[in-house]
């Protein structure tokens, strides 16, 4: 097979990019995780996703349209094999009682890395999502990120097939995508380390930061969509560069509408629940440390 272009989206253990000597330099964090997609009739709005910063660990409760998912971290790996034990442990510390879980639909564990390609293109071979950015699932970022790497590339290789466009509109795509990849994963990892500090000083501090936010709305929402951000800058390639470096050798004025990722005007709200606010965070008790809501 011979192609004019070529993508590589194939995951974090790339073969394009292993077959291209780029590197993908990162670190493994310590932490472990559990996730289990349960029937469950939780205590707690379905329409909204709810977190728990508990001394043993996050736990996080994602509403699915049966059931809900449940992700906790934990410090040592699971014994096998896999079973619901764990969550039921956890959520009784929260709840005061045992939850009557269902049985689980997807019952799966994973860790977590933080990986940035050193480049997302050579010659005309590119890298997008994972094969160029891998991180903590926390602030669901990945699959977000890497659907505007497409979005940002697509258009910009139908312009090359095309004939518009020389190396400088292909070299665009590493020069806007990567900056905003790194700035993800610098604030993810932010977000991660925050969740799952484990000294008590610093999990007070944590603490004591999230009821200030709680209490104000403003900090609060700033700081739930500066962590829900994709990157939504518009690129700066002009038609009239595209057109004036067509290989075609044609010449026109005149620019193209500058594209903005779409999905980018969704309005971000977050929810502080009132009774955890007078509460540590780490405490016993229902209330949630922190809900968000995400509406288009």
């Amino acid at each position: 097979m011979s192609a004019e272009l070529l993508v590589g989206a194939d995951g974090v253990g790339s073969t394009v990019r292993e077959q291209l000597g780029i590197g993908f330099k990162g670190v493994d964090h310590s932490e472990h995780f559990l996730l289990a997609d349960v029937p469950w009739d939780a205590p707690w709005r379905d329409d909204h996703s709810h977190g728990f910063l508990q001394e043993e660990g996050l736990l996080l409760a994602l509403p699915l349209p049966q059931g809900w998912r449940l992700i906790m971290a934990r410090s040592e790996p699971p014994e096998a094999p896999l079973s619901l034990a764990p969550f039921v442990e956890r959520l009784t510390s929260i709840l005061g009682e045992a939850p009557a879980l269902g049985e689980p639909q997807w019952l799966s564990q994973f860790s977590v890395q933080r990986r940035l390609a050193q480049h997302f293109r050579r010659n005309r071979v590119f890298l997008a999502g994972d094969a160029a950015h891998v991180q903590s699932p926390l602030g669901a970022q990945g699959m977000n990120t890497g659907l505007a790497d497409a979005f940002n590339l697509s258009w910009k290789l139908a312009f090359y097939l095309k004939g518009f466009g020389q190396g400088g509109l292909l070299d665009s795509y590493e020069q806007e995508r990567r900056p905003v990849a790194e700035k993800m994963l610098y604030g993810v990892d932010m977000l991660s380390r925050a969740s799952l500090v484990k000294l008590p000083l610093l999990r007070r501090s944590r603490d004591s930061l999230l009821k200030l936010a709680g209490s104000r709305p403003n900090i609060s929402s700033r700081i739930f969509a500066h962590g829900q951000s994709v990157g939504c800058a518009l690129s700066q390639f002009a038609a009239g560069d595209l057109w004036s470096g067509s290989r075609r050798g044609l010449a026109a004025s005149g620019t193209i509408a500058r594209r903005p990722v779409a999905g980018c005007s969704a309005e971000i709200r977050a929810h502080r629940a009132p009774a955890s606010v007078a509460w540590p965070v780490a405490q016993t008790g229902s209330s949630p440390a922190f809900t968000a809501e995400r509406t288009a």
